[in-house]
């Protein structure tokens, strides 16, 4: 019982600590997922600002629009490129710390549910050996008393077959008496 005991209580301490493992990598996640999404804010914001760039560019310098057009549309596409490289690395992380904690947490679970295989047999052998150490000393006591009931039924045939002589004994002396004393006694 005390192993059981031990086990449940390391098996406990495990699960804890696998939990506190699934709750960092959450985190982790959590953290990743609002850079990516500040990131997007932020391209958002250089979106609009390049528009608004364009549009002051379009009114104040007419003259030089075509080559303002084309340097914001370079940046803009450079810009767009960095998002795009970035959004993909962002993607890849969170799609290999997603695949690793599920693979972590089936592992987990299958720990789990072996360790609780393994309580519930040793749990069931435990309780089969205290049931078949109760049996045997049942069937002792149940043996014992069986051969204690024998013997005292032999000691009173016994003491029966003692009386029986002692009192034919007593018989035999008291006529015994009696012959003797008729001829002592005429």
């Amino acid at each position: 019982m005390h192993q059981y005991e031990s086990e449940k209580f390391d098996f406990e301490q495990d699960i804890s600590e696998k939990d506190r493992q699934i709750t960092e990598r959450d985190e982790k996640i959590q953290e990743i997922e609002l850079t990516l999404k500040q990131t997007q804010e932020r391209a958002t914001k250089l979106r609009e600002a390049l528009q608004r760039t364009k549009g002051s560019i379009k009114n104040n310098e007419q003259a030089n629009a075509v080559d303002s057009e084309n340097q914001i549309q370079v940046i803009s596409q450079e810009y767009e490129q960095r998002l795009k490289e970035k959004e993909k690395e962002y993607n890849t992380k969170l799609k290999a710390m997603a695949k690793e904690m599920s693979s972590k947490i089936e592992e987990n679970e299958y720990n789990y549910n072996q360790q609780i295989h393994d309580l519930i047999q040793n749990k069931a052998k435990v309780e089969n050996d205290l049931t078949n150490s109760a049996e045997r000393r049942i069937n002792d006591a149940e043996r014992r008393a069986y051969i204690s009931e024998e013997q005292i039924s032999k000691l009173q045939e016994q003491i029966k077959e003692k009386q029986l002589d002692y009192h034919r004994n007593i018989q035999d002396l008291q006529i015994e008496i009696h012959k003797l004393t008729k001829q002592i006694i005429p």
